[in-house]
């Protein structure tokens, strides 16, 4: 109950753009610098430990969804980490100046519950859902599955196309 209460604290001083208790407590030169996004100014620290960010999701391997009725339904639209990829933070918010929620691997497979406009470099955010909560991924991290296309908010930019490797 006490990290639920601490993380809606750390929730609400970050959409007002307050510090948190720690950044209050932490020495003024501790090499951070503030760093704007949509939500207004934050201490972004040089560095970040993630050793004790737990890991969500499942991997799973990459195989085509079968629907039982022949037809999509949005229950059916999933967010596929790159698979090729090693650990990936599932952020707290959409944009890198939020904390990790979470870890995952390439391979995993989430639910999507929702996407962001772009950030400041382009890119979207997806939101996802996973055992215990939900996050925030970066749009160039995953794929998405046929079915997301249901969603109003979902794109063909959202479908890039995949690189061609040439063959000798």
């Amino acid at each position: 109950m006490k990290q639920l209460l601490d993380f809606l604290l750390g929730l609400i001083r970050g959409l007002l753009g307050l510090p948190s208790e720690k950044e209050q407590s932490s020495a003024t030169d501790s090499g951070a610098e503030d760093v704007p996004c949509g939500l207004g100014l934050h201490e972004m620290p040089e560095t970040v430990d993630t050793s004790a960010v737990p890991f969500v999701g499942i991997a799973a391997a990459a195989a085509p969804l079968e629907i039982s009725n022949g037809t999509a339904t949005a229950d059916d639209c999933t967010v596929t980490v790159r698979p090729e990829l090693g650990v990936v933070n599932v952020r707290t918010g959409p944009r890198l100046g939020f904390f990790p929620a979470g870890k995952t691997r390439g391979g995993a497979v989430f639910g999507l519950t929702g996407a962001s406009e772009p950030d400041e470099s382009g890119f979207r955010w997806f939101q996802i859902s996973f055992e215990g909560g939900s996050g925030w991924i970066r749009s160039d991290l995953v794929r998405l599955s046929e079915a997301c296309k249901l969603f109003t908010y979902i794109t063909d930019a959202d479908y890039p196309d995949e690189p061609v490797t040439p063959t000798p």
